[in-house]
């Protein structure tokens, strides 16, 4: 069996940060690469199993996520549908609805203007059950992992923990281009509030530092095409919840992209950004 096993935090002598490649030492894009993928999700109190239609691209230079969330809510069902663009030259989000042909734009924070970031202490264990499987054509290995999250609300102890089985490969046209990315991301993005797009990006409401995002891709040895994940969500406050998630790529392509898609249209109209996330009326 392989085993990595990395605990990460801000100031206990026994956390270890594995270093992450800069730009200058990442992969060089092979190709452009799409993958879309889609993440159930069901557990989550008064929601009945919500839908998310994901699609990333990038030629690893710049990203792009596609999204579309459809959500029950008692006896309604909310869609939206909206695309994030990730421009780490010019330092912007772009947030943009192409049905209503609106965006806004967000610029990254200022690195000054930060505070320091106190990451929580994880620790992320990925163990390859020795299967091996073909996902869309790609040969992938099944893993179980399994990470917890620790830090306090209001002075109370809280942890929230994953546990369960990804399969993940690194053997796919893309993939190189998808480091690079991750890699530039690393270093232009000060804020890990910020998102880059895929399947770990939800950490970044614990604050994670750019590194711990990083290097959790590498722990896990490869981007996840799927998997079944179980989440007990806020441990120790009276509001702790589980949840489900199931992960599935259904594409992967390397053709080469537009690069109009990594830019918002002339007659796009700005807005503000909850216009842009708002469902359809």
């Amino acid at each position: 069996m392989l085993v990595g096993v990395m605990v990460f935090g801000c100031s206990s002598e026994k956390s270890e940060t594995t270093p992450v490649a800069k730009t200058q030492n990442a992969p060089k894009p092979d190709s452009d690469v799409a993958i879309s993928y889609t993440m159930l999700v069901s557990g989550i109190p008064m929601m009945g199993e919500m839908t998310f239609n994901q699609r990333y691209l990038t030629d690893g230079e710049i990203g792009r996520v596609e999204m579309e969330s459809i959500i029950p809510v008692g006896d309604q069902v909310r869609t939206s549908e909206f695309a994030t663009i990730v421009d780490l030259d010019n330092q912007m989000v772009h947030y943009v609805n192409d049905a209503a042909k609106t965006f806004a734009s967000v610029p990254f924070p200022d690195s000054a203007s930060i505070p320091p970031v106190t990451s929580p202490e994880i620790t992320i264990k990925a163990e390859w059950t020795g299967q091996v499987d073909s996902m869309v054509g790609i040969q992938c290995e099944e893993r179980d992992v399994a990470f917890t999250v620790s830090y306090k609300v209001r002075d109370q102890d809280v942890t929230t923990s994953m546990s369960g089985k990804l399969w993940v490969s690194k053997d796919f046209p893309g993939y190189n281009t998808f480091l690079a990315f991750q890699a530039k991301s690393l270093e232009k993005l000060t804020d890990s509030r910020m998102q880059s797009g895929g399947f770990l990006d939800f950490l970044t409401r614990f604050n994670l530092s750019r590194e711990n995002l990083d290097s959790l891709y590498a722990a896990l040895g490869g981007f996840p095409f799927g998997g079944d994940l179980e989440f007990k969500i806020n441990e120790g406050l009276p509001q702790s919840f589980d949840l489900k998630t199931k992960l599935e790529v259904t594409d992967v392509s390397t053709d080469n992209l537009d690069t109009e898609i990594f830019a918002v249209p002339e007659d796009y109209t700005p807005v503000d950004l909850s216009q842009v996330m708002a469902p359809p009326k």
